[in-house]
């Protein structure tokens, strides 16, 4: 590390090599007459300069500025400027304590690492940053931290971030959970979490012209009817969001949503009342967080053509429910489409599952009678003309007693007998109904 504890002038360049770090004491300048000399090198640059101009450009008061291989730390035991007029940083580090305010927008061609206690305040500008972030602090202001780098991209670090935008076509992977207080901005790209989560505020929102999260979101939602929001979630190859509508929360709360990385059913799927080879191959699971409560709320569940287990009826489907113990019907008040399915009037969370409802049972109703779910036939018997024809009613009963009158599967009657009846006096017949679901 090399130091200087007196100002100095520097006609000619100063070039701090790699693995070499420039510290000056915070009340030293360099060329403190006319700007003069250049900057250059691939190692760390400080910045301690925490007076009037507490800068680099004030410190370091050089004709020309080549950082584009410097670490530059602004490391300085309070409030500092971030300079933007010097050409791109090789990597930045905002240290020390205080807050670091953007001068105006600022291209971190490297990491951005910021440490406990530091404030990074964009004051309305973009810092674009092109490495791996370790963000400890927090950051402030209407600008915003843009993710845009070519290779992938990391985030680490306990801070929180303001606004955040992910525009970076080889993705951005999480070390642990990022809590983002303003807006997230999916522009291109993944952002993958693993076993973490993108954490948003209340006030936060969520917007997506490309990419999405790959893995878990979570949502802050203050007491209140009628709040919506969609999770812009799916897996590594397609978008798979989750939306909720017509939200009254009692209790405010965290919501949490992710949808199965990999094709396959629900591990419960037998007891769903739905036929396991007639679904949509992926399920939702929303979890409620920090006491959340709600009274009601609607929920639709997005799907690719590709995830219809081939020959089901998308325009058939049913949403499930699994609470860990039991399967719930939802109600269907939206009618599904090819690629969406919603269940409305909910009032808990779980794990979601959609597809065709396998019957259980058939009733046959015959003419004058009716068939009411758990009672089964009513009405006086009917004595039938012999020869003349009458009308069978074939209805599909499903686990939770719905009866299905437009169930298309195979539907047979067989004659068996005759026999007698039970005074000898006239042949019986007996019917019995096939059906495949």
């Amino acid at each position: 590390t090399g130091s200087c504890g007196t100002s100095a002038d520097v006609s000619g360049t100063l070039d701090v090599s790699a693995g070499a770090i420039f510290s000056p004491a915070a009340a030293v300048v360099l060329n403190s007459g006319a700007a003069a000399g250049a900057v250059t090198g691939a190692g760390t640059l400080r910045v301690t300069r925490t007076a009037a101009t507490p800068d680099l450009v004030n410190q370091y008061r050089f004709a020309t500025y080549t950082l584009s291989g410097l670490t530059v730390d602004y490391t300085g035991a309070g409030a500092q400027t971030v300079n933007s007029t010097v050409g791109s940083y090789g990597a930045l580090v905002l240290s020390g304590s205080g807050t670091k305010t953007l001068e105006g927008a600022v291209t971190d061609n490297g990491t951005l690492t910021s440490a406990a206690g530091v404030t990074l305040a964009d004051a309305g500008f973009t810092l674009t940053v092109k490495g791996h972030v370790s963000h400890a602090g927090t950051h402030s202001g209407a600008g915003k931290i843009l993710l845009a780098g070519t290779l992938p991209q990391t985030l680490s670090g306990a801070g929180s971030y303001h606004n955040l935008e992910v525009n970076n076509a080889g993705g951005v992977s999480l070390n642990n959970a990022v809590p983002v207080n303003g807006a997230l901005t999916l522009t291109a790209g993944l952002l993958t979490t693993g076993a973490h989560a993108v954490q948003l505020a209340e006030t936060a929102t969520a917007t997506r012209a490309g990419g999405w999260v790959n893995g878990y979101v979570q949502k802050a939602f203050h007491t209140g009817a009628g709040q919506t929001f969609t999770f812009p979630i799916g897996g590594s190859a397609n978008y798979r969001p989750a939306a909720v509508s017509n939200l009254s929360v009692t209790t405010a709360g965290t919501l949490t949503a992710y949808v199965t990385a990999s094709a396959g059913n629900h591990p419960q799927i037998a007891t769903s009342g739905l036929n396991p080879s007639k679904t949509v191959l992926r399920y939702w699971t929303l979890t409620a967080g920090g006491g959340l409560a709600v009274a009601n709320y609607d929920a639709t569940f997005t799907f690719i053509p590709s995830d219809v287990s081939p020959g089901a009826d998308t325009g058939r489907f049913d949403v499930r429910k699994w609470d860990g113990g039991a399967w719930a019907e939802t109600d269907d008040g939206v009618p599904p489409t090819a690629t969406t399915t919603t269940a409305t009037g909910l009032s808990s969370f779980s794990d979601f599952v959609m597809g065709e409802e396998q019957a259980s049972l058939m009733v046959v109703t015959l003419p004058g009678q009716s068939f009411t779910n758990g009672v089964g036939n009513s009405g006086a018997a009917i004595a039938q003309t012999a020869g003349a024809p009458f009308t069978l009613t074939l209805r599909a009963i499903g686990t939770f007693t719905n009866v299905d009158t437009s169930y298309s599967g195979l539907k047979t009657i067989r004659l068996s007998g005759p026999t007698n009846a039970p005074n000898g006096s006239s042949p019986v017949y007996k019917y019995s109904v096939e059906f495949v679901n």
